[in-house]
């Protein structure tokens, strides 16, 4: 019985490294870019959060592209 309590924790560990780490600090980087701009707001910074929370990069450089400050309303 011990033993498979043990194999069931080491399944259960996971080893995260600084790598792995550092990789879900720049994957959720683009939800808070977007709830911090101010290129949209009310429903369709809502829509780009979760596109952004689901798709991360994928989603926030069409959101750039599409939404981009051109300096034509200064």
């Amino acid at each position: 019985m011990n033993a498979d309590v043990d194999t069931l924790m080491s399944l259960l560990q996971t080893n995260l490294g600084w790598g792995s780490i550092a990789l879900m600090v720049v994957m959720s980087l683009p939800p808070l870019f977007v709830l911090y701009s101010k290129r949209v707001s009310g429903s369709h910074k809502f829509l780009w959060f979760l596109l952004t929370s689901i798709f991360s990069w994928l989603a926030y450089l069409p959101f750039l592209f599409i939404f981009r400050n051109d300096g034509a309303g200064d």
